[in-house]
């Protein structure tokens, strides 16, 4: 039982272009074009972030996240992570 913090900050994401999915957003016309884009940018070239900040909790060998922060050039977000140990 414990608690962690993980944090990094100005790193770069590699495989995802964020900055490239938001810039050309605007100008999709048709939900096909939502798909190719995505397909295009979202598994090829870099996210730069500001800071990453995942708090952690451990209960009987749970591991689960406890509200994380993600700063990114083209976005801010979150995440959930729920780890089963003991399975």
């Amino acid at each position: 039982e414990g608690r962690a913090l993980l944090t990094a900050t100005n790193g770069l994401i590699q495989g995802i272009d964020l900055p490239a999915f938001s810039a050309q957003l605007a100008s999709l016309e048709r939900a096909s074009d939502f798909i190719k884009l995505a397909d295009n940018v979202l598994q090829s070239g870099n996210t730069p972030y500001k800071s990453i900040k995942v708090p952690f909790k451990v209960i009987h060998g749970v591991v689960q996240s406890d509200k994380p922060e993600i700063s990114i050039t083209a976005a801010t977000g979150g995440l959930e992570v729920n780890l089963d140990l003991p399975r």
